[in-house]
């Protein structure tokens, strides 16, 4: 139980204090578009990109999930 609050916290933290800085002014309506396209068009893809090349080739070709994650592309659309 102790092992989820210390993993959840930390969200928690930085969405009130996102939260406290957007009712304070210090931010504002322009720099919260322009910091949300940043993150998800650049920050985020990097991330992935960072995560997938350091792991492991045994984790990646995981056959079961490859064959899921290709019916849930080809299937869900």
């Amino acid at each position: 139980m102790q092992d989820i609050v210390f993993i959840v916290l930390p969200v928690f933290l930085v969405v009130f204090l996102g939260k406290g800085l957007q009712l304070s002014r210090l931010i504002d309506p322009p720099f919260i578009k322009a910091a949300n396209r940043l993150i998800f068009n650049v920050c985020l893809p990097a991330l992935l990109f960072h995560k997938i090349a350091g792991a492991s080739i045994h984790h990646i070709l995981n056959i079961p999930l490859l064959l899921i994650m290709a019916a849930v592309v080809l299937f869900c659309r």
